[in-house]
């Protein structure tokens, strides 16, 4: 304890000498860029949020379309190897449809802000971004780089919603396909 209290005092004597090593109070400047940072990093979070916000109502949409078509038309499951693999290739279209769709609602708000250079890297990024691929050959300027994590974040969680969706469908093939089985042996 004694050596870092004569450390102290030493290190104070040397400021109290030399101007050089003296802290300059905080400039009036120093305080606007910050502020500046922050406002512009709050203005972010929030235009993320409002971009995951429609990118859920996206999703929702197609899955609520989605839902109510296959209650509408399938009231009962397929039973045959065909038309199930049917209706699981139309269910995988339909879903990489909405995903198309996610990705775009990004790809034109990285256009429409010019975080991007032209139309393609914008829906590339987009895309390598939602679907956390992440090449790594494009990035976002300064600024803009927090919507990637999010953007990535979201991405997961939309992806995570469509395998659930299609495990569902799965799962109601499944379980009429058992029922239709144990009926049988009645």
């Amino acid at each position: 304890m004694r050596c870092a209290s004569r450390y102290f005092l030493r290190r104070r004597e040397q400021i109290s000498r030399e101007p050089s090593l003296r802290r300059e109070p905080k400039s009036k400047t120093f305080d606007k860029n910050r502020r500046r940072q922050f406002l512009t990093v709050l203005t972010i979070i929030l235009i993320a949020c409002v971009l995951v916000a429609v990118t859920v109502a996206v999703h929702a949409a197609g899955l609520a379309f989605l839902l109510r078509g296959w209650a509408r038309f399938h009231a009962l499951p397929p039973t045959r190897f065909w038309p199930i693999t049917a209706l699981l290739i139309r269910v995988t279209w339909w879903l990489i449809l909405i995903h198309l769709a996610a990705i775009s609602v990004w790809g034109l708000f990285y256009l429409w802000q010019g975080c991007l250079p032209d139309a393609e890297a914008a829906f590339y990024f987009a895309g390598v971004t939602y679907t956390t691929i992440g090449y790594g050959d494009l990035v976002l300027a300064k600024p803009w780089r927090m919507l990637a994590p999010i953007e990535g974040l979201t991405g997961i969680l939309m992806c995570g919603l469509s395998t659930g969706v299609f495990f569902a469908v799965v799962g109601r093939i499944y379980l009429f396909l058992s029922d239709a089985k144990t009926k049988m042996k009645l």
